[in-house]
């Protein structure tokens, strides 16, 4: 559990510093989502699909977010 709390902090602090990185905005979601967080986590996949994707790594992110998004409100 600590790893994943310090992955949610080191996220966090990208996107402080950059906040339309669309990969680590999912991926902190993926994170919220498997501590149980799951309203944060459904923010984070909300707010990666408003961003722009730069390349394929960020379609395929928002692919992934908008998935996860969809079973979460299932």
């Amino acid at each position: 559990r600590g790893e994943f709390d310090q992955a949610i902090t080191d996220y966090s602090k990208v996107l402080a510093l950059y906040d339309k990185h669309v990969e680590a905005m999912v991926y902190r979601g993926v994170l919220y989502e498997n501590t149980g967080k799951k309203e944060q986590a459904m923010t984070d996949y909300r707010n990666a699909l408003k961003l722009t994707a730069e390349d394929d790594d960020d379609r395929k992110a928002q692919a992934d977010a908008l998935d996860r998004l969809s079973r979460l409100q299932r």
